[in-house]
């Protein structure tokens, strides 16, 4: 059990903030952003972790985290849920709304969570709700957000990269797929040390 195991199984949540990601990647990329920030210590990070895995369990750990928002010794007042995009960012949006709506389907009516009504738009309650989505208002994943900001032509390799992900034909394959092995092949050639490292186990 690493240490984003242990801080989404922790029976009390003392900070203000806590996001909501589909797994322990998006835990780990919304860590390392919060701590460069300075800001970490403002914010819980959690994940679903089973029986339903990703965002097919968003609605089963909403239920479970009611009975920890509701503890006396809880500090969170607004809760953020973070989704990949996919193939349509609208229609996870969507995903996340039934989720929450399903959540409170199983809560008494004075423990529901509120519903956003937007993307990145936060709807007061308690706590306050917001939903974004990754990449913003496009199609892709953590991945694409990544792959973006590393594959500008700066470094020799990149020429090299895009040689072997034509010839094997990664750009065929649906964004989130693409994006996937994309990063996993600018990991591997720059990390020889431990060349399957991923975001996940760094």
């Amino acid at each position: 059990m690493n240490r984003f195991d242990k801080e989404n199984s922790l029976p009390v949540l003392g900070c203000p903030s806590l996001v909501l990601c589909e797994g322990k990647a998006d835990v780990a990329f919304i860590d390392a952003i919060l701590s460069h920030h300075g800001i970490r210590d403002s914010f819980n990070l959690g994940f679903p972790n089973g029986p339903h895995w990703g965002k097919d369990g968003i609605s089963q750990y909403l239920v479970g985290l009611r009975t920890k928002l509701d503890r006396e010794s809880s500090a969170v007042k607004n809760l953020i849920i973070i989704i990949d995009s996919d193939n349509n960012p609208a229609e996870n949006f969507q995903f996340v709304v039934s989720s929450i709506q399903s959540a409170n389907s199983d809560l008494d009516s004075d423990k529901q969570y509120v519903v956003p009504s937007a993307i990145r738009q936060s709807e007061p309650g308690n706590p306050s709700v917001t939903i974004a989505t990754i990449p913003f208002d496009a199609p892709g994943c953590l991945e694409t957000l990544l792959l973006n900001s590393v594959t500008d032509g700066s470094l020799q390799q990149h020429r090299c990269f895009d040689s072997y992900w034509s010839c094997i034909g990664f750009d065929r394959n649906p964004v989130n797929v693409r994006s996937k092995q994309k990063l996993s092949t600018i990991l591997s050639a720059h990390n020889t040390n431990n060349p399957t490292c991923s975001l996940r186990t760094p």
